[in-house]
């Protein structure tokens, strides 16, 4: 009898022997914790192990932390055994599944002191409601209103958290599949829990206005109107069918204005104790979030609300701050500044204009015209041209302005001000992050009430009338640069309307504000004008460009960290820019040196690492947009690259950028970059040394630069060749790292077959065959066939016997292929695929050495020679519709043209297939231009030794190549010559069954 089959009791024996396992699980030993896993794993599918584990949890006197394990291990067993996506999981019985549904939802359940126990409780029922809601367990929301209604204090308070869970759970997953079940049991719970809410929040308010009551209990009081509004939450959104119609909507959103209004000041106010105002900012959060979600989910149902609360919401943004620029409640001020952006971009609201709303509906959707037309008055009224100038200015002038605090961390720590700048925040989350995004939708739907505004600041910033005090001056024109980069997309246009191009205000404010030398937050200025600058890159033509090279020069060369980023990234946006490539030659003679140098001043400077990642990745990326011309700078390159390099997070993301530096070096210098070869091996060693394993991530790096050294080497040096030890460790399946490594080893072949091959042949052979034969699918199989055959015309014979024993498998699976009945093959078996793919190289071997292939396949084929050869053409024939270079099938017209002076039947019957596949490779050949895939052969051979690279090295190679000695027609006119020599009256019977053409052909 299987033991596992047998139902695990909750009895005290088993119930010990899993507090023993669970005991084991939360102990320090790695190896104790990995069996007690083992043993749960085991236990999983023991019917009764779910009833043990509840016993487990509901027993007091059990250990806390044994209890709280048990919970975790219901939890995950029924988040993975109750509806198993695989199918080799076996389903919770059935038994299991009714008790654990009676059994949690139970009044000793609800009465659990434990709060770390009952959220885990709450959350092991949401997801078993989530799997059956709403086919099955139906009574959760009965049972949950009955319990809520008659439980004590306790009981009350669990249920609503329980309550919470579920339906979070519901809309997060099941919501719109099961919309109208959804709806259906809305409808009860509203109706319960919405007069609850109402009379707790009004005698709240009766107790604080009172003040009789102890702080306790009104803490007690708000936490139970919070529990309630979270619930009702999830229902306002997604269980009311249409809030423009529904009462409940109506009501409850009329007093969540009503109840916002009068706790905000209370919220805002540091005189109420800490404990009950976290309480009542937690209950804005809620109603406001609700309000937001329910306009994503009903834009047009929610028109009629809009007007309070736009009206609400914008009234809150005059009193987000105190005098030290600080929010005093930052996650409301948050949501006022979402809540108008999530108007502006709804997409049933999709455009705005400063007189009209323009509506258009997602395609697809069909739309209420009354819905419609009242949408376009309510929004025209609502942004009227005077509410969206005083929000545009609201928003410049207060909320892209940075605090003191800011600026006192921008004074004390710029470096970590600097990162700080370019991390991603979530406007739903930081106030800086959500004006942002509403400047963003304002400039994006009205940017011609943008646009004037923001001249109007340029004019004043230029007048020096930009604010009152010094600080404050510096402190708007800070705000001013801000608020024209994010809309460097959109406002473009909208300045061409007024006759203000971007030349006039780049030489009137922002080239002044990047070249003056000010202190304090003029310094912050100077960093976001630079910034402005890059932020409008598409703008700098190439008349403007000499004198922005000018002010990132000037910037760069600025002491404080934070300007020196944003210049770094303005310079980065100007060298990326397509305009880039007009003015790359004055670049490169101007300030190309300079740049580089200031840049590599500043990565050895900084301190913090990531602020030196981010440069370095600017480094590499001009390098690489700059390529050949990066010949002046490369003596200061390698002057500081190992100060640089030393100076590096050894686990960080700067290296991998160093060796992209180097890389680009190695390729812009050629064949000169046998010069810094000796800097190159040692960090290539360093990155590849296979001993050591944390440097893994630098492999990929690596091999790009030990290739593109390898590729650009005029000759072989000792020291070169000893890395090639390193090669097999770095071999991957993943095909972009499969195909470098290959790649390497061509190169290498290519470098000096000669001094290459003798000491590593024996290593070469053993790690190709055993990649190609046993570790790798038929598109691995297809890049190394591809890579190794580049070796074929530097050394045919030495190519076949490297790679015999993947020639002989080719061999055996063609001669099993003619032999039915050995189908099930000794040796591995190749794909189709793979046996079509090799057929290339075989032509090409042909081509190269005829008698030692056609030796080695009759070595293997013995008396099925003929048949063998015939399957290999056919394979080649079925690869007519494959796009081919016609060097390729050229190639392959010539190796099968010289089988046919072989004596074989079976040979001579593939003639006509041949001479209609010739005949298309002589028509393409007599349309084309050789000169078109020949390349520069003369200049090739003709370039000293000392200055070759693999580019030279396949071109001299390809001159030697047989098809390129004759055409295919002489060829083919040849063969046919010699055949009706050989084969006599015969030959001249076959031609005369051959269409017409195809002989017209070969005349």
């Amino acid at each position: 009898e299987d033991p596992m089959a047998a139902i695990l009791k909750a009895d005290d024996k088993n119930l010990r022997g899993i507090l023993r396992i669970l005991e084991a699980a939360q102990t320090p030993n790695n190896d104790v914790i990995k069996r007690a896993e083992a043993e749960l794993k085991g236990l999983r599918v023991r019917m009764g192990f779910c009833s043990c584990l509840l016993a487990i949890v509901k027993n007091q006197n059990v250990k806390i932390q044994l209890r709280q394990g048990a919970a975790i291990e219901l939890k995950n067993t029924v988040n993975s055994y109750w509806n198993p996506r695989s199918r080799l999981r076996k389903p919770l019985e059935k038994g299991e599944k009714d008790f654990l549904r009676k059994s949690l939802l139970t009044k000793e359940i609800l009465s659990e002191s434990k709060i770390l126990i009952f959220r885990l409780y709450s959350s092991t029922i949401a997801r078993i409601m989530r799997f059956e809601w709403p086919e099955q367990f139906k009574e959760f929301f009965p049972t949950i209103i009955n319990i809520l209604s008659r439980g004590n204090d306790i009981q009350v308070s669990n249920g609503l958290l329980m309550l919470h869970e579920v339906l979070k759970e519901l809309t997060n997953k099941k919501v719109f599949v099961a919309r109208k079940q959804f709806h259906e049991i809305s409808m009860p719970l509203i109706n319960f829990l919405r007069p609850r809410w109402v009379s707790v929040t009004s005698k709240l308010f009766e107790e604080m206005k009172s003040g009789k009551s102890e702080l306790k209990q009104r803490v007690h009081m708000a936490n139970r109107s919070l529990q309630i509004l979270r619930c009702m939450q999830e229902i306002c959104v997604y269980g009311i069918p249409n809030v423009e119609t529904s009462k409940h909507a109506q009501d409850l959103f009329s007093f969540y204005l009503k109840i916002a209004k009068m706790i905000l000041p209370i919220a805002r106010s540091n005189r109420s104790p800490e404990e009950l105002r976290s309480k009542l900012r937690s209950m804005i959060q809620v109603m406001q979030s609700t309000i937001i979600n329910a306009l994503k989910q009903q834009p047009l149902q929610f028109t009629q609300y809009l007007p309070s609360w736009v009206e609400y919401f914008t009234g809150t943004l005059t009193s987000a701050m105190n005098n030290r620029r600080e929010y005093v409640f930052e996650k409301q001020t948050v949501q006022a500044l979402s809540f108008l952006s999530a108007i502006m971009s709804n997409p049933q609201y999709t455009k705005l204009s400063d007189h009209s709303v323009i509506f258009s509906a997602s395609k697809g959707l069909t739309i209420d015209e009354k819905s419609h037309k009242r949408t376009k008055r309510m929004l025209a009224s609502i942004f009227n041209n005077q509410f969206n100038q005083q929000l545009i200015r609201t928003v410049v002038s207060r909320f892209l302005v940075l605090s003191k605090d800011d600026i006192e961390k921008f004074e004390d720590t710029p470096e970590r001000f600097a990162i700080e700048q370019h991390k991603f925040f979530l406007f739903t989350e930081n106030a800086l992050a959500a004006a942002e995004n509403l400047f963003r939708q304002l400039c994006r739907v009205f940017p011609d009430v943008v646009a004037p505004i923001l001249m109007q600041m340029l004019s004043q910033r230029v007048n020096r009338k930009l604010g009152s005090s010094e600080v404050e001056q510096a402190l708007l024109a800070d705000a001013l640069y801000y608020a024209l980069g994010i809309g460097a997309n959109k406002l473009p246009d909208a300045f061409k309307k007024k006759n203000v191009e971007f030349a006039s205000w780049f030489k009137a404010a922002l080239t002044k504000d990047i070249e003056q030398k000010g202190n304090g937050p003029w310094k912050l200025v100077r960093a976001r004008a630079v910034w402005c600058l890059g932020e409008w890159v598409d703008s700098v033509k190439p008349l403007l460009r000499q004198a922005a090279y000018h002010c990132v020069s000037l910037a760069l060369s600025d002491s404080n960290p934070v300007v020196q980023m944003k210049a770094a990234g303005t310079l980065h946006s100007l060298v990326n820019d397509w305009e880039f490539s007009n003015t790359k030659k004055l670049y490169c003679e101007t300030y190309l040196k300079g740049n580089s140098t200031q840049l590599l001043q500043i990565i050895a400077k900084l301190k913090d690492l990531d602020c030196k990642q981010k440069i370095i990745l600017i480094l590499s990326d001009i390098v690489a947009a700059i390529n050949s011309d990066i010949k002046p700078i490369v003596e200061t390159l390698l002057c500081q690259f190992p100060k640089v390099w030393e100076g590096c997070n050894p686990m960080g993301m700067a290296r991998p950028h160093l060796l992209r530096i180097m890389k680009n070096v190695v390729e812009a210098l050629q064949s000169d970059s046998i010069r810094i070869q000796s800097t190159v091996i040692k960090l290539l060693g360093y990155a590849l040394d296979p001993q050591c394993k944390e440097r893994a991530y630098l492999s990929e790096y690596a091999m790009d630069l030990w290739h593109v050294t390898l590729y650009n080497s005029p000759v072989l040096k000792p020291d070169v060749a000893k890395l090639f030890g390193t090669w097999p460790s770095h071999i991957s399946s993943r095909p972009e790292v499969l195909k470098k490594s290959f790649d390497i080893l061509t190169s290498y072949y290519l470098l000096s077959e000669k001094h290459f091959l003798e000491p590593n042949a024996k290593i070469i052979q053993q790690t190709v065959c055993q990649w190609f034969l046993h570790e790798l699918n038929e598109y691995g199989q297809e890049i190394i066939i591809r890579c190794i055959e580049k070796m074929i015309p530097l050394n045919s014979t030495a190519y076949i016997h490297l790679f015999k024993p993947i020639l002989e498998n080719i061999l055996g699976c063609l001669i099993e292929a003619t032999r039915p009945q050995n189908r099930e093959a000794k040796r591995k078996r190749l794909s189709d695929k793979t046996l079509k793919e090799f057929t290339s190289t075989i032509m090409q071997l042909l081509c190269y050495n005829f008698n030692l292939t056609i030796k080695v396949i009759q070595n293997w084929s013995g008396q099925k020679f003929g048949e063998v050869l015939k399957a290999i053409m056919n394979l080649w024939m079925d690869r007519l519709g494959d796009s081919f270079p016609l060097y390729t099938k050229k190639r392959a017209v010539f190796g099968m043209t010289q089988c046919m002076g072989l004596k074989s039947k079976a040979i001579f019957s593939q003639l006509h297939d041949l001479l209609a596949y010739a005949s298309g490779v002589v028509a393409a050949e007599e349309n084309g231009n050789a000169a078109d895939y020949l390349g520069d052969m003369k200049g090739a051979s003709s370039m000293p030794l000392g200055k070759r690279t693999e580019a030279h090295r396949t071109m001299i190679l390809v001159s030697k190549d047989p098809i390129y000695k004759t055409t295919t027609k002489k060829y083919v006119v040849q063969m046919l010559q010699k055949l009706t020599q050989q084969y006599g009256n015969e030959m001249k019977e076959f031609l005369s069954k051959v269409d017409p053409y195809i002989i017209n052909v070969f005349k």
